[in-house]
């Protein structure tokens, strides 16, 4: 199993999530999105998969 793990990189894959992390950030700097605490964000993924 931890052989599998030293696995070719994927370069497609990695510029995708380096975009997508310059996406998200960009979305916090410019206050598109509301940052909510862990706590918080806690307490709503555990009321959702309680209905």
């Amino acid at each position: 199993m931890i052989s599998s793990l030293d696995q070719v990189v994927d370069a497609t894959a990695e510029e995708a999530w380096r975009e997508e992390i310059y996406r998200r950030l960009q979305q916090i700097d410019n206050g598109a999105v509301q940052l909510i605490p862990w706590e918080e964000a806690r307490r709503r993924l555990r009321s959702r998969l309680e209905q």
